[in-house]
């Protein structure tokens, strides 16, 4: 993704404090233009240095931003690798085993309907056999309570046919 490129202008306005007098020069004498022109040569030569001052951070600002530029692209890089990677693929891998996570969840969903019903009948089993047991045990005194009472019917009978068997004292 690159930009277009953009010129950038950079203006500085020097604000100089104070005055300097600066005599006429046609008045001047040899040493007045000398001075003069040494003034002169003494702030041109300060604004020299000044500029080289200023070029070499802009040269610092050029270079780092050109650092930072080179670090955006290789990052750019890795971001559109690890997009490739899991954006796209992700898609793919998705398209390729559809079918087959399809079939699983459908073969899921019929194991715990399936597990489900066994639960159910497993569960009335359950309490089929409880029920069928209480039966059985009530079944089991109710015979117990028939044979006692089939056996104090039998005795009763005996002593009764033994009565009969024998005169009675009237």
């Amino acid at each position: 993704m690159s930009s277009p490129t953009r010129v950038t202008t950079i203006r500085r306005t020097v604000v100089e404090q104070g005055r300097r007098t600066v005599p006429n020069t046609a008045v001047l004498d040899d040493g007045g233009k000398i001075m003069v022109i040494a003034t002169v040569r003494g702030q041109h030569e300060y604004e020299k240095e000044e500029l080289s001052k200023l070029n070499d951070r802009f040269l610092d600002y050029i270079t780092r931003v050109r650092q930072l530029e080179s670090i955006n692209k290789r990052v750019q890089v890795e971001l559109d690798d690890l997009r490739r990677l899991w954006g796209f693929d992700s898609s793919r891998v998705r398209q390729e085993y559809e079918a087959q996570i399809d079939k699983i969840r459908h073969s899921m969903e019929t194991a715990v309907v399936t597990k489900a019903q066994s639960e159910i009948v497993m569960n009335r089993a359950e309490f089929d056999m409880l029920n069928y047991k209480r039966i059985h045990n009530d079944m089991l005194q109710w015979k117990d309570s028939d044979r006692s009472k089939i056996s104090t019917l039998e005795s009763a009978v005996k002593e009764t046919q033994g009565q009969i068997g024998k005169p009675s004292s009237l």
